[in-house]
């Protein structure tokens, strides 16, 4: 669960970020052959599920590292 936890942090931390959300839906969408824009909506849904993350992956992370 430990390493987990970091790297649901990490992934959480880094997709606050607009760069790493457009660059992430761009290539989702470009698997699929779609040409699309980011949206604000899609911005937020990105950052409400990095939050969720980084929440997730700190529990993760303090009930391993304190199990001991």
């Amino acid at each position: 669960m430990g390493i987990l936890g970091v790297v649901l942090f990490i992934v959480g931390f880094l997709l606050l970020f607009r760069p790493v959300i457009e660059w992430s839906v761009r290539f989702k969408n470009s698997t699929q052959g779609i040409q699309t824009k980011v949206s604000p909506a899609t911005i937020w849904t990105y950052r409400i599920i990095a939050i969720i993350f980084i929440l997730i992956g700190f529990f993760f992370s303090l009930t391993f590292f304190s199990i001991k």
